[in-house]
């Protein structure tokens, strides 16, 4: 029997989300898939969403699909969403069982963070969807060449392989479709039912104010770029990446003057996304401060001392995307 789990936040599930659902169990040849809301995520913010509501958009979302099922069991598990704990009860519940842990690229490169990642990988095979625009197997990691199976292949009689799904591009994005909710728009990618409960439980709309006037809370791209702005970061550019990459939806470039305020830069943009929207960035780089990443999901902040920027051209990476004015 094969066994797959797809977990993430589904804040909301998208068609997006689907896509992946279908190409895992399709070409995994899974017996079930059981799709797992996050309760308290370790790595990112809380789900905007109450915990019920995403268990029923998600139920929506997957409604009529064979051998998909929308488990609550880490919403209900007190504690930290840790993927471990959830593959040892689905081991226990399918005893024999080859177990598929499905990944996008981005969450596939950052497993190493995760608890008891080697356990992880013991237990589990990796299912690792292909980002748009990689080729290949350019999206694994170099350690991993040796594990590489197809999803055709017989599965490694000791070990656990590193498969990967192909999947045709998606441009959905659940940040950008929260943020067209909040702005009162009808977003594409979602299926019609959970769009109409969207609607009827008024879910990502900002409360209204005392006054009856919606405020507009702060967008997390513009607080780094105003806070980029105030303390003086030199050429800020921000590239919108929606429908061109998976893992992040926009990338803001800037460099310091000097290493002091690279760090400096990097400091300020922490303390006020924390301060304002309570979120916290995986940051990279702060030991040499030629180039400190900070990411927070969904924006992706490189800040470079001036000679790094000059070498590494990353703009030059994505010069097909769109820029966008602070």
């Amino acid at each position: 029997m094969r066994v797959g789990l797809f977990g993430g936040t589904f804040d909301p599930p998208h068609l997006g989300h689907l896509a992946v659902c279908r190409a895992a169990r399709d070409q995994l040849g899974l017996d079930h898939l059981e799709v797992v809301p996050c309760g308290h995520p370790p790595h990112r913010s809380a789900p905007q969403a109450d915990d019920h509501h995403r268990l029923t958009m998600l139920r929506l979302t997957l409604e009529g699909e064979a051998k998909l099922a929308v488990s609550s069991r880490e919403i209900e598990r007190e504690g930290p969403s840790f993927t471990i704990h959830t593959l040892g009860e689905l081991a226990d519940a399918y005893p024999g069982a080859a177990l598929f842990l499905v990944l996008g690229g981005d969450s596939y490169d950052d497993l190493p963070s995760w608890h008891r990642h080697e356990q992880i990988e013991a237990l589990a095979h990796l299912a690792v969807i292909a980002r748009p625009g990689a080729e290949g197997l350019a999206a694994l990691r170099e350690g991993d060449r040796s594990r590489v199976s197809r999803p055709d292949q017989p599965l490694p009689e000791t070990g656990r392989a590193v498969i990967p799904v192909e999947m045709e591009p998606c441009p959905y994005s659940a940040s950008e479709i929260r943020r067209q909710l909040a702005r009162g728009l009808s977003p594409e990618g979602l299926v019609p039912a959970v769009l109409d409960y969207i609607h009827r439980h008024a879910l990502y709309v900002p409360e209204r104010s005392s006054s009856g006037m919606n405020p507009s809370p702060p967008d997390l791209l513009s607080v780094i770029q105003q806070t980029l702005a105030t303390r003086k970061a030199e050429n800020v550019v921000t590239l919108d990446l929606r429908g061109r990459c998976s893992f992040a939806d926009h990338f803001v470039i800037c460099h310091g003057s000097s290493e002091r305020q690279v760090k400096s830069l990097a400091e300020e943009v922490q303390h006020a996304v924390r301060k304002q929207l309570g979120r916290k960035a995986r940051a990279e780089g702060f030991q040499r401060a030629e180039w400190i990443l900070l990411d927070f999901g969904d924006v992706i902040v490189h800040i470079f001392s001036e000679s790094a920027r000059d070498f590494f051209r990353l703009e030059s990476l994505w010069q097909d995307a769109p820029r966008l004015d602070a």
